[in-house]
């Protein structure tokens, strides 16, 4: 790995990505962002933090920085060029990376018309892109606690020469390194700390967490829904949502689609990636988007009746 003096690069500084630019996601507290001239982008962190996190956990950035390479298996994952560091203390303060290509995913879905968000093909397309690149990562040592956090993941090309870019390489688990990050639309972090997704004694995610953040990702795509909402209580009902109301909601009837995606809320047992189901559920339905009121989904107490919404649900139809 190249080493680089901080000092070297106040000169390079183009401009700092904050949350309201689309081109890179703005850093957590602990770190700044900033787009160089030459298009890369260097990740900055605060010397307190970098302090903290090696004081109370195993998590070592630097090593995780300085170990960084290419996998000639996984070119989609952008890794860090250059070790950062302050000249005058000699010590870590982050990493440069190229630019990754294309828009995110966030952007990429905004961008379509009402149309394209009824063509269940090209949502089959794009779950087999991303399932594709984890498969391949998984077995190069690589796991994803972050992968839902769509701002992270770079969309480019068009049909069949559609691909992806993955950034954040420090919010990866690579390895024996541990991931510093966990994407909150998993739900509550704790529930993946059971045998099935966690080694407590190596203090690492398996695979199994992937393919959950894949079928959550999924379905967030296609349906505008959040399976983590399943166990959540339906202040309509007053009853937790069940993932055959979610189901049921969908109209989902694809019997084997369903077993693949109710193996993921099992405490034990493997989890199974959807692979072919997305194309066949392409094959046999289409997608409807419908207008409702909040009500006439989940029926509202008579005190919430004045706050009731109108919502768009897709929806599957049998072609």
């Amino acid at each position: 790995m190249k080493r680089i003096a901080l000092q070297t690069l106040q000169g390079q500084l183009k401009k700092e990505i904050s949350k309201e630019d689309p081109i890179l996601p703005f850093g957590p507290l602990f770190s700044k962002v900033f787009q160089l001239r030459n298009g890369s982008y260097v990740k900055l962190y605060d010397p307190y933090f970098l302090q903290h996190i090696k004081q109370l956990s195993p998590y070592d950035i630097e090593r995780k920085i300085i170990d960084a390479k290419p996998v000639s298996n996984v070119p989609e994952i952008i890794v860090p060029s250059h070790a950062v560091y302050n000249e005058k203390n000699g010590l870590f303060t982050g990493y440069i990376m190229p630019a990754a290509k294309g828009i995110t995913l966030n952007q990429l879905d905004n961008r379509l018309s009402m149309k394209e968000r009824t063509d269940l093909r090209q949502y089959a397309d794009l779950y087999h892109l991303m399932e594709d690149f984890v498969k391949r990562a998984n077995q190069a040592g690589f796991v994803f606690p972050d992968f839902c956090s769509l701002d992270n993941l770079y969309i480019y090309g068009k049909g069949n020469d559609r691909n992806l870019s993955m950034i954040d390489y420090d919010g990866m688990q690579i390895g024996v390194h541990p991931s510093m990050s966990f994407s909150t639309v998993l739900g509550n972090q704790n529930n993946y700390f059971i045998p099935k997704y966690w080694d407590n004694k190596k203090q690492l995610f398996n695979p199994n967490l992937d393919i959950k953040s894949l079928i959550t990702e999924y379905f967030l795509m296609t349906f505008n829904i959040n399976l983590a909402k399943v166990g959540e209580i339906n202040p309509g009902t007053g009853k937790p949502v069940t993932l055959d109301d979610i189901f049921e909601q969908i109209q989902l009837d694809d019997d084997d689609f369903k077993h693949k995606v109710w193996k993921t809320f099992q405490p034990n047992g493997e989890n199974e990636f959807l692979g072919d189901s997305v194309y066949r559920l392409a094959e046999t339905h289409r997608l409807t988007y419908e207008k409702y009121r909040l009500s006439d989904i989940f029926p509202l107490p008579t005190e919430l009746l004045d706050k009731d919404v109108v919502i768009t649900q897709k929806r599957l139809i049998r072609k």
